[in-house]
């Protein structure tokens, strides 16, 4: 039972790291991104726009902020994209999911008898606890999402006469 309970965790937090990693393609981004989600982009000059997306291409990104006329980005101007918040169904999910194999858990053990029955009950109760509790901590947490990470561009050079030598590298 204990290597259950282990694999169901360990599956739990593949599942949402996978989930979490960002598309490092432009063309990519578009699922991730709906018409309607708030967003911030950061282009390549460093500067920051916050709006909501009004379209999403593979060739590109139009932001409109809330006071102001609407933005094209284009792949080669885009360094970040960040979603603000996210659905409340993954963290209903996740709880739901958790509760559900801890009270599973709990109910054949804590029972001593090891019977289905007691298994289908804590599972249902913890599993309806953990969704309720899933909700109200995704409902708290607004964080942002990184959904778009320009892929890291190199740069060297080497020039120098005899022995001396200037070696520079520039990273974007």
């Amino acid at each position: 039972m204990r290597i259950v309970i282990a694999a169901a965790f360990v599956f739990v937090g593949l599942v949402s790291s996978v989930s979490a990693q960002p598309v490092s393609t432009f063309p990519d981004l578009s699922l991730r991104l709906d018409t309607g989600d708030v967003v911030s982009v950061e282009d390549t000059t460093g500067r920051v726009l916050s709006g909501r997306v009004t379209r999403v291409t593979p060739a590109e990104l139009v932001v409109t902020p809330t006071a102001g006329a609407e933005r094209v980005f284009v792949a080669a101007s885009v360094r970040r994209v960040e979603r603000r918040g996210d659905g409340l169904g993954n963290g209903m999910r996740r709880g739901a999911i958790i509760g559900a194999v801890l009270g599973g858990a709990l109910g054949s053990v804590f029972s001593g008898e090891f019977r289905a029955g007691d298994l289908l009950q804590g599972a249902a109760i913890f599993g309806a606890s953990g969704l309720g509790l899933g909700l109200v901590l995704d409902a708290a947490n607004v964080g942002t999402t990184t959904v778009y990470s320009a892929p890291a561009h190199t740069q060297t050079g080497r020039q120098g006469r005899g022995r001396v030598a200037l070696h520079a590298s520039l990273r974007w």
